[in-house]
């Protein structure tokens, strides 16, 4: 059972950072958060949508410096709406990005721990291979048994070679999502597992959805400047009419406010079902985990004692690699999950203002 505290695993990845080739040079140390704040102010697509908003600014100054005699008020409702549309775009942009970066970030995590798994099977192999060398020229295993372990090295480094070039790529996918150069890599700030078991508060996160959700807030948004357009037409004495119509664009308002504070408490819930069950998996995985840790240490047992094949050593051993790099998989589907119930509760939401806002007073 001394194997059960083999999170230990995870620990020895993020120590070593980067598993690369040594000619790689590091520009710098990030840690998750670091990477958002890089990305929400360097990505082509936020200056894209930063450009876009400058236009729409502009395109609205220039109408509202004309002689208001000849300005349509239509056209004038349109530039308002040019730029309400661009900084919508910019909010969005920004939140998919977020998503993505964070989505990298644990698959960088997930790509370096199945490195070491497969180093260290490729290791178990070669010493195994070792020892069949000596048992086989001493006639105490068959040439079966010797071939088999042989494939398995051949197998093994294989599988860690494969799994290095997948780690290059995710790196460059990584620096793509970041706005970085895609050869500019970087070691992991952060010491610490990503699994984190957390309680949560349903009844509290859904609290915090309807208040700070981005959806909710802008259709209280819209609601507060229907209530204020209402106002301007009753207090400048507008045609009755015009009086009804914004009444009627306020009741809509109300109604769709209604809607989405529905839609997002049923979003919410259904990533806390998924969040949950990314949670149960994980103790699966980690029971697999264990017993196949269990189980190989028998059969190592029996194997010194001639009374299992290497052959059969051997599955023992690809059904560990198999139990961890499933148990590593969890684990990242768990923080996925995580990062979408955040994205639900307007968590998300939240910090991306926070780090906005962190960049516009630096």
């Amino acid at each position: 059972m001394k194997k059960i505290i083999k999170w230990v695993f995870i620990l020895i990845f993020l120590l070593t950072g980067f598993v690369s080739a040594s000619d790689v040079e590091y520009v710098e140390e990030m840690g998750l958060l670091e990477c958002l704040e890089f990305a929400l102010e360097n990505h082509a697509d936020l200056e894209l949508a930063r450009f876009a908003i400058s236009e729409a600014e502009f395109a609205l100054e220039k109408l509202e410096m004309d002689d208001p005699r000849k300005v349509a008020a239509k056209d004038l409702l349109a530039k308002k709406q040019d730029l309400a549309k661009a900084k919508e775009t910019l909010v969005e942009t920004g939140m998919n990005l977020a998503l993505q970066v964070e989505t990298k970030y644990y698959q960088v995590l997930k790509t370096i721990a199945t490195i070491n798994n497969k180093k260290d099977s490729r290791e178990w192999a070669e010493k195994q291979l070792a020892i069949a060398e000596v048992k086989y020229t001493n006639g105490l295993i068959s040439k079966k048994e010797h071939t088999a372990i042989a494939k398995r090295v051949m197998e093994t480094e294989r599988e860690y070679a494969d799994a290095r070039f997948n780690l290059e790529t995710v790196r460059m996918e990584m620096n793509l999502a970041l706005g970085r150069d895609l050869a500019q890599f970087f070691q992991l700030k952060d010491q610490e597992f990503p699994y984190q078991s957390v309680e949560i508060n349903l009844t509290e996160a859904t609290q915090y959805a309807v208040k700070h959700g981005k959806n909710v807030q802008k259709a209280r948004e819209n609601l507060t400047e229907a209530q204020e357009n209402l106002k301007f037409k009753i207090a400048s004495e507008s045609a009755q009419i015009e009086i009804i119509k914004f009444k009627q664009k306020l009741k809509a308002a109300e109604i769709k406010l209604k809607q989405i504070e529905a839609e997002t408490i049923i979003e919410l819930r259904n990533a806390y079902i998924g969040f949950r069950s990314a949670e149960d998996m994980i103790r699966d995985a980690e029971n697999t985990y264990v017993q196949a840790s269990e189980e190989l240490e028998v059969l190592s047992v029996k194997y010194e004692a001639g009374m299992v094949s290497l052959i059969e050593l051997m599955e023992g051993q690809r059904e560990l690699s198999a139990a961890e790099v499933k148990l590593i998989q969890t684990i990242y589907d768990y923080n996925l999950a995580k990062a979408a119930f955040n994205q639900s509760s307007g968590k998300g939401y939240s910090l991306y203002q926070q780090i906005v806002q962190k960049g516009s007073d630096d």
